[in-house]
């Protein structure tokens, strides 16, 4: 069993806010979330198998779909009203098993980070076996998740714009309030009403209303993405003029494939780091602990700290 050195912020001695721009702080947190899976490299495992699960579920549903109507149109799926109480009905299932995938897994997730961040090393078996351990409570949230989503749809189907903007408006004060959902449930014990009031109270008390401006790493990697194509598309244009006419076809869909993967993985990449980040900033406002890769100064710059530095 592997220990570290866990960063501790003790409440009577302030620590310095380091001013930087949001791309070099997205990119620095981007660095220390890397920094902390590199001595789990099984943390991937998790938004892996958690895509691979969704795109599984995703084909058996339209399969389905399509052998139920005789037709594959995704446009018309997307239209539950079209069939009445029972697309909502399979709409809330949907939502159901597809919230669930997802907490599961980042439930492994969550306890493998937790361990790494308390100086512990846990398998990747380890962190599916603490998920299993939880999966009523993993349901239940699911249950609660599907039941949302469902409600806030039929307020859009049912309105016409004011109703369709409540909706949305109602979906992303959701978010927020479910934004540490699951580092709430498998990190503290309690009912899954008392892991939403956790999370909320989390993200009122510590992070504010920037936190996932302050925190994403998006910037960094949709910048890193947009090179990506940018040097692809030069590629492209350099080097098309030598390919014989009979290899274009085959060579763009060697490119549209190789560009594909690339923003798989880094889909998968920025899941895992962002899921880890929630983790730790999570765990940072309970306890004052970070991994000995995360510099205190760097996430009290970011987090809207109400009184910090005053």
């Amino acid at each position: 069993m592997e220990t570290n050195e866990m960063n501790t912020a003790p409440a009577s001695a302030p620590i310095p806010v380091k001013k930087m721009g949001k791309f070099r702080a997205s990119y620095l947190l981007t660095v220390e979330g890397f920094e902390l899976i590199k001595k789990d490299k099984h943390i991937f495992l998790f938004p892996l198998l958690s895509l691979l699960a969704n795109l599984t579920f995703l084909v058996i549903f339209f399969v389905g779909y399509f052998l139920i109507t005789g037709s594959f149109d995704p446009e018309k799926a997307e239209r539950t009203s079209d069939f009445g109480y029972y697309g909502y009905i399979i709409t809330f299932f949907f939502y159901l098993i597809g919230a669930f995938i997802l907490a599961f897994f980042d439930a492994g997730l969550t306890l493998v980070v937790d361990a790494r961040i308390n100086g512990r090393s846990m398998t990747f078996e380890e962190g599916m076996d603490g998920a299993k351990a939880h999966i009523q409570k993993i349901f239940i949230w699911s249950l609660v998740s599907a039941t949302v989503g469902i409600i806030l749809k039929i307020i859009s189907d049912k309105s016409k714009w004011v109703g369709k903007l409540v909706a949305a408006l109602l979906h992303a004060s959701w978010g927020i309030v479910t934004f540490f959902i699951v580092p709430a449930l498998m990190l503290e014990e309690g009912k899954v009403s008392d892991a939403i009031k956790s999370s909320a109270n989390t993200f009122k008390k510590t992070w504010g209303e920037t936190i996932i401006i302050n925190f994403s790493t998006g910037l960094f990697l949709g910048v890193l993405t947009l090179l990506t194509i940018i040097v692809f598309a030069i590629g492209i244009f350099v080097v098309a003029p030598f390919v014989p006419a009979v290899l274009v076809i085959p060579a763009l869909i060697l490119v549209a494939v190789l560009i594909g993967l690339f923003l798989l993985g880094l889909g998968i990449f920025s899941h895992a780091v962002d899921s880890v980040l929630r983790v730790v900033l999570f765990e940072y406002s309970k306890t004052g602990r970070l991994p000995d890769s995360f510099a205190p100064e760097l996430i009290l710059g970011m987090l809207k700290k109400q009184e910090a530095g005053k």
